[in-house]
């Protein structure tokens, strides 16, 4: 027996444990509350993280995203719609676009600050 055709019997036998099922639906609802938590600190305009210190390089790069509001409200979005990503199962491609959003930003800005 290939090792191929034993992962695929692994693969169905997890799939239909009830316990693993309700573990993934539990997983999404925490990911999709989290992301909307994140979103919710940007829609009422508090800086995020706001204990960390502004002389850490990450608090100086929070605080400075805080003050461009149009980058913050594209994030937000992207956040929020990630968000609900999360919750369907469907939508499993679809829910690299928070995470993508973060990673832009940070991008955007190692960009910015080397010219």
């Amino acid at each position: 027996m290939s090792f191929l055709s034993r992962f695929e019997q692994f693969f169905i036998k997890v799939k239909q444990n009830r316990w693993i099922w309700l573990f993934s639906i539990f997983c999404r609802v925490s990911l999709a509350f989290g992301f909307l938590a994140g979103g919710f600190v940007k829609i009422i305009g508090e800086r995020f993280a706001s204990g960390l210190s502004i002389i850490h390089p990450m608090g100086s790069y929070l605080n400075a995203l805080h003050f461009t509001k149009l980058l913050l409200h594209i994030y937000w979005h992207c956040t929020n719609t990630g968000s609900s990503f999360f919750a369907h199962p469907e939508t499993g491609v679809l829910r690299s676009t928070p995470v993508f959003s973060y990673n832009s930003q940070y991008f955007y800005s190692v960009v910015r600050s080397k010219i």
